[in-house]
């Protein structure tokens, strides 16, 4: 080994004989004419790996220049926002100061001309105490009285943070801008991301009369800034466009804008909703959550109040439908009376009724709702001819039976208060206990339906998302399980080979748990194998898969183990199974 020398050309050659290639070369192939034949006898020349490692170098070093690049000018871009952001916001210190000084000259009548005038009313030493006497009367300082050494102090100025009302009108009229000097029609033009993950656009489009915990920047929507939104058509104009672009990004549809006044305001889910809802809705503690109840404030204050009614329909529909997403201090603070005041805007269905069961907050704001709708006399107490009323319609809405057993209805009015009535505090424990036994009539008229005999079309299909409210009652209906044990058995067994295998039940409990309002990411197939096993006993039973025989104690533990997360979302314990 020694290294190959080069010839006249630079070339480094020989390497496939008696030399060899420098570390950062290789040897590559070199034909050479040697006595009439052709011999490779190879050439140096630099290695693959060593041109990978400079293409490397260059690539990594022209990257590291973009990032440089980019810091520096996201650095210049921070350091002008500042700057700017200082201006407007000395401009607004210093404007209010001067007004507030504007103001203590005008209290202390004229005392600034009086000042000028012993400033230059002579040479002697009263003149010159008089303008000392005078100079305090701007800045609230300090001053000498009597000539004694004597110091008096005045009380000065209290000074506040500026709460930018004529920068908010002028917002909203289209001739101003907020503090980040953002018009309104450029945050209309905003995609969905800039406004999730832009935070000190809100309190500008939808302002509270509340300072902000998060933006001490915020304006704030004072008794003053609320008549002029009130009585001006621009400003109402340009706030109803910026409400709706924000339904718009979280999945709503609304007609806030530009809405004739003979028409009503709407506002319900859009065809996007779903693909808005994990950014939008998912918990836990979902910031546009107390974006949506700035909504709620801001639409009260400036006088929109079937904007608000709208909203809250449709948060109640979204609360009603997706059970446990939005959690229980959230909800307590849309139905928040100070906030506001829900007017019986939701249709009494069974999902509502479970919603009512599993939201303490939702059942207490309609209790409100139905005692101020029922209580005719205006005592403050539920009769039993308006609690047969409200029962009455309750079972209407429901679909049940409007017949009802009047000696029934007394006795249970009777556990609750002795005097056969019912007062504010009573009335939500009677109201829950009469819900729960509604479901239980549900149930059981679902059972009759589908056939006491069990004698059901073999061909019927039905939807495997069951309703929370019939778990309960098909655990402990032996009938009524038996029925859905056969469904669910032929639906989800798509190669028809009489056994139902770990895909085929790994959908089953997908969709069920889908169906339920349950998170679907605990759906684990290694757990659903090896419950499958556990109840694969019978001889018909292949490896793997469950047979008819089998299934329905499967299910049975499915849908235990589902009731226990649906106690467990709602803040309960579910009642213990039946006996068999």
């Amino acid at each position: 080994g020694v290294h190959c020398r080069g010839d006249i050309d630079g070339q480094l050659i020989g390497c496939r004989k008696s030399c060899k290639c420098p570390s950062f070369q290789q040897c590559y192939v070199h034909m050479e004419d040697t006595g009439g034949s052709l011999e490779d006898i190879g050439e140096c020349n630099i290695s693959i790996t060593t041109q990978v490692c400079i293409s490397l170098a260059t690539i990594a070093a022209l990257v590291l220049v973009l990032l440089l690049a980019r810091m520096a000018l996201i650095q210049h871009q921070v350091r002008q926002e500042i700057l700017v952001r200082e201006d407007v916001r000395r401009h607004g210190v210093i404007r209010e100061i001067e007004r507030r000084k504007h103001s203590s000259r005008r209290e202390d009548g004229g005392g600034g001309r009086g000042s000028k005038r012993a400033s230059t009313g002579g040479h002697h030493g009263g003149g010159g105490a008089a303008a000392a006497a005078a100079m305090p009367r701007q800045g609230g300082g300090r001053r000498k009285s009597g000539g004694k050494g004597k110091v008096e102090k005045k009380p000065s100025v209290i000074f506040q943070p500026p709460n930018f009302r004529e920068e908010l009108c002028a917002f909203f009229r289209g001739t101003g801008t907020d503090i980040e000097c953002r018009t309104l029609e450029q945050i209309l033009k905003w995609d969905d991301q800039l406004m999730e993950v832009c935070h000190d656009y809100i309190q500008w489009i939808l302002p509270t009369d509340e300072q902000s915990k998060f933006n001490f920047d915020a304006p704030i929507l004072d008794e003053e800034c609320q008549r002029i939104f009130r009585s001006d058509l621009d400003m109402r104009r340009n706030f109803r466009r910026g409400a709706q672009r924000f339904m718009k990004f979280l999945g709503l549809e609304a007609n806030l804008a530009e809405r004739p006044d003979s028409e009503a305001p709407r506002i319900g889910r859009a065809e996007n909703f779903e693909k808005r809802m994990l950014m939008c809705w998912r918990g836990p503690q979902n910031h546009n959550w107390r974006r949506l109840s700035r909504a709620l404030r801001c639409f009260g204050l400036v006088g929109m109040e079937e904007e608000q009614q709208a909203l809250l329909r449709c948060l109640e529909e979204i609360i009603v439908d997706f059970p446990g997403m939005i959690d229980e201090a959230t909800i307590g603070h849309w139905l928040n009376e100070a906030c506001v005041k829900s007017q019986l805007v939701h249709k009494v269905t069974p999902s509502y009724v479970n919603a009512l069961l599993g939201s303490p907050n939702l059942l207490a704001s309609l209790c409100k709702q139905y005692l101020g709708k029922y209580d005719v006399n205006l005592d403050g107490r539920l009769q039993f001819d308006e609690v047969l009323k409200l029962t009455q319609e309750l079972h209407d809405s429901l679909g049940l039976p409007s017949s009802i057993d009047e000696s029934e209805l007394a006795a249970s009015i009777s556990a609750v208060d002795s005097s056969g009535s019912l007062s504010a505090e009573e009335f939500p424990l009677w109201f829950a206990e009469v819900l729960r036994a509604s479901l239980a009539q549900l149930a059981a008229a679902a059972e009759a339906e589908h056939g006491e005999d069990g004698s059901e079309s073999e061909d019927e299909e039905i939807d495997p998302a069951l309703r929370p409210e019939y778990v309960a009652a098909l655990i402990r209906s032996p009938k009524l399980l038996e029925n859905l044990c056969k469904r669910y058995f032929k639906k989800y067994d798509t190669n028809a080979n009489g056994e139902i295998e770990v895909n085929e039940a790994l959908r089953l409990t997908f969709e069920l748990h889908e169906g339920l309002g349950l998170a679907t990411d605990a759906v684990n197939e290694g757990e659903i194998a090896n419950s499958m096993a556990e109840f694969a006993c019978g001889k018909d039973s292949l490896p793997g898969t469950l047979c008819a025989h089998d299934f329905p104690a499967w299910l049975t533990s499915s849908l235990h183990a589902v009731e226990a997360l649906l106690a467990q979302r709602q803040g309960s314990t579910p009642p213990p199974p039946a006996a068999a």
